[in-house]
């Protein structure tokens, strides 16, 4: 009887661990990529820029760019790029930018030149974001106003960083998704993960980072703080459905929520459309530097 019963709690603790190596593998797997290298960093014939490496959490750090420090422009801009790209991606639209504001890229870790990190979600791109406004307001003199501008990851940490951190006095997001954890519903479903063993990966996703997707979800970090926000978006998003733009657009009424539609676009193309640098130029003109 005795054998027989070891067997039993043996059988049942070796289940229990394989179930919960599969719930890590699957984690590790949704948060984990190699170092994303840039491939066109910023040129000093057109950007003359400073780089920095600046301190963020867990004693790690972060590349940071300042594309203009002769500026003294008392607006800056500081942009943070998405899931497996790097802050390259911004330099069209910091061409156009700069000529009028302090613009700043931040490269998230795991992304350029920053430190590793095991596992990236959008409160580490948060942390990082925070860390280099922490560094723009420890060291440039004169800044009067500081907008934050993301893409799609970038864009989501973008508006949660405004909920946070009322040193942030407008928004741009680029591409962002609306619900964290649909997005990540909808990845897991896209990779044929059973709708049950979904439900409890999110779980653990959940506790593991130690905030309610409710609470870090654009749709609700955008009712948590009243200033200018631009919200811009491809009708031919393959990646993030161009509802979402509408979905955040609506879960809050004031005047100050701009959308601009990039027709024709997909996720990242609208990044190089002219256009959008213009919208994006035009809202900064329009609500924090009138004459």
């Amino acid at each position: 009887m005795i054998p027989i019963l070891i067997f039993i709690l043996t059988t049942i603790i070796i289940l229990v661990i394989a179930f919960w190596g599969l719930i890590y593998y699957m984690v590790y797997r949704a948060f984990h990529f190699k170092q994303i290298p840039e491939k066109h960093p910023p040129k000093q014939g057109i950007f003359h820029f400073r780089e920095y490496k600046i301190p963020t959490e867990e004693q790690k750090k972060i590349q940071l760019y300042d594309l203009n420090p002769e500026s003294n422009a008392s607006l800056v801009v500081v942009a943070i790029h998405g899931w497996a790209n790097t802050s390259e991606i911004f330099l069209p639209i910091a061409r156009e930018i700069s000529k009028f504001a302090r613009f700043f890229l931040v490269n998230a870790r795991n992304h350029g030149k920053s430190d590793e990190e095991k596992l990236m979600n959008i409160l580490k791109f948060e942390t990082d974001l925070r860390s280099a406004i922490d560094f723009v307001f420890s060291n440039i003199e004169g800044v009067k106003q500081l907008v934050v501008i993301g893409h799609s990851l970038g864009a989501a940490a973008s508006i949660l960083t405004a909920a946070d951190d009322e040193r942030v006095n407008g928004v741009i997001a680029i591409s962002s998704f609306a619900d964290v954890r649909q997005i990540m519903y909808r990845g897991f479903l896209q990779n044929k993960v059973p709708k049950w063993l979904i439900k409890i990966v999110l779980k653990y996703i959940e506790w593991k980072i130690g905030r309610p997707y409710n609470e870090i979800s654009p749709v609700n970090a955008i009712k948590r703080f009243n200033r200018p926000t631009l919200l811009v978006h491809g009708n031919r998003d393959e990646l993030v459905p161009f509802q979402d733009m509408k979905i955040i657009q609506h879960s809050v009424k004031r005047d100050n929520i701009e959308v601009f539609v990039a027709e024709g676009h997909s996720h990242s193309s609208l990044l190089k459309e002219s256009a959008v640098a213009e919208a994006i130029k035009n809202f900064l003109m329009k609500y924090f530097l009138k004459s």
